[in-house]
C-alpha cells in the first residue's frame, strides 16, 4: 500500500504502480484535511458573492451567465453526463485506472474545490478494481473532456464499467456489488 501525504507524491511512477502493478493507495488524513480547507475557501468565496467559473457560472461561451442555486445543484452532474458521448472501443483496464489516478492528482491539489469524500471514493475505486469504460478515442477539440466525463459518471453510478472479461456492465451494479454508494 502506498500512502500519499501530498498531491505531488502521486508521481508518474506511483500512477504506473497503481494502474498496472495493482498496488493500492491510502490518503494521509492531513492531505484530506487540506482538501477540505480548500473546499471551505471555495464555499466562503461563493457565500461572499464571488463568481466561481463553472460552479455558479456557466462554462465556455456561457461563462457570463450566473447560475441560481437550483441550477448549481445540477450543474456538475450535467457537465459529466452531457459530455459522456463516446463508446467502444474502450481503453484497457490499466489505462482506465491510470486515468482515475492522474485525475486524483488534480483533485488532491487543492485547486478543484472538491470534497475529501470524492477523493476517498476515487481511491476506494482504484483499490477495489473498479474500471470505468472510457472510450479510446475522443473528438480532437474536446481533449480530455469526453474521457474524464465517462470516468466521472461511473462514480455516480451512471454509464458502464469494464467487467474484466472483455465486456461491460452497468456502473450502478458494479458499485452495488462492492457495497459502495454512488457519489
Amino acid at each position: 500500500m502506498i500512502t500519499i501525504g501530498k498531491h505531488d507524491e502521486l508521481t508518474l511512477e506511483v500512477v504506473e504502480r497503481v494502474a498496472w502493478g495493482g498496488e493500492t493507495l491510502t490518503l494521509d488524513p492531513a492531505l484530506l484535511a487540506a482538501v477540505d480547507d480548500s473546499r471551505g475557501r471555495m464555499l466562503a468565496a461563493l457565500a461572499g458573492g464571488a463568481r466561481v467559473y463553472g460552479v455558479n457560472t456557466g462554462m465556455g461561451y456561457l461563462a457570463s451567465q450566473d447560475l441560481d442555486e437550483q441550477a448549481q445543484a445540477a450543474h456538475s452532474a450535467n457537465l459529466l453526463l452531457g459530455r459522456a458521448v463516446g463508446g467502444p472501443p474502450y481503453l484497457p483496464g490499466g489505462e482506465a485506472r491510470a486515468v482515475l489516478a492522474v485525475r486524483l492528482v488534480n483533485l488532491l491539489s487543492g485547486a478543484a474545490g472538491v470534497t475529501p469524500a470524492l477523493c476517498a471514493a476515487v481511491v476506494d475505486r482504484l483499490n477495489d478494481g473498479f474500471l470505468p469504460a472510457i472510450p479510446r478515442e475522443s473528438v480532437g477539440s474536446a481533449g480530455d473532456l469526453i474521457p474524464l466525463a465517462h470516468a466521472g459518471q461511473t462514480l455516480m453510478g451512471v454509464g458502464v464499467v469494464l467487467d474484466g472479461h472483455g465486456g461491460v456492465r452497468p456502473a450502478a451494479q458494479a458499485l452495488a456489488d462492492r457495497g459502495a454508494q454512488p457519489y
